[in-house]
C-alpha cells in the first residue's frame, strides 16, 4: 500500500516535472540562460529529482567534498565518496545552489515553480471582462440619465 503511494506521488511529480518542461520549450525559453548562475535549469531539476526519487533520498548535503543522503525510508545518514561520474554531477549541481544542502520537497516545491508562468491568459481575460462590465454599467448610468432629464 506504502509502495502504491509512492508510486503514485513519484508518477505525480515527474508529471509536473514533464509540463514544466512542455512549457519552457513551447516558450520558446532557454532555462539555463535565462537564469542565474546559482539556479538550477529545468534539466538539471529533473536529473536531481530523477536520483532522489531512483534512490528514495529525502535530503543531501556535501560535507568534507563527500555527499551525505539521508534516505526517506531510514534516519540513517550514508556518506559516499564522490567516485563516479553521477555523483560529481549530483555534487556539481547541489554546489551551483550555493545552499549547505537539498532535499526532496524543495526539488518539488522548485519544480513547481520554477519557471515562471509565461502565459497570463486567464488574468488578461479577467481584466477585460471586468473593464467591458465598468464601461456597460456607466454607458447605461449614462443613457438613463440622458433619458430621465429628457423626460423633465
Amino acid at each position: 500500500m506504502a509502495n502504491q503511494l509512492n508510486l503514485n506521488k513519484n508518477n505525480s511529480i515527474e508529471k509536473k516535472i514533464r509540463e514544466n518542461e512542455d512549457k519552457n520549450s513551447l516558450a520558446g525559453s532557454n532555462s539555463s540562460s535565462s537564469q542565474n548562475n546559482n539556479q538550477l535549469s529545468t534539466s538539471e531539476k529533473s536529473q536531481l529529482l530523477q536520483y532522489f526519487l531512483k534512490n528514495d533520498i529525502k535530503q543531501t548535503n556535501i560535507e568534507n567534498g563527500k555527499l551525505v543522503i539521508e534516505h526517506n525510508s531510514s534516519k540513517v545518514k550514508e556518506i559516499l565518496e564522490v567516485d563516479s561520474q553521477e555523483l560529481q554531477q549530483i555534487q556539481q549541481i547541489i554546489q551551483k545552489q550555493n545552499q549547505p544542502s537539498l532535499s526532496l520537497s524543495e526539488l518539488t516545491t522548485n519544480s513547481n515553480s520554477a519557471t515562471p508562468n509565461g502565459n497570463n491568459n486567464s488574468l488578461y481575460v479577467g481584466i477585460i471582462v471586468g473593464a467591458v462590465t465598468l464601461a456597460a454599467l456607466a454607458l447605461i448610468l449614462v443613457v438613463r440619465k440622458k433619458s430621465s432629464s429628457k423626460k423633465d
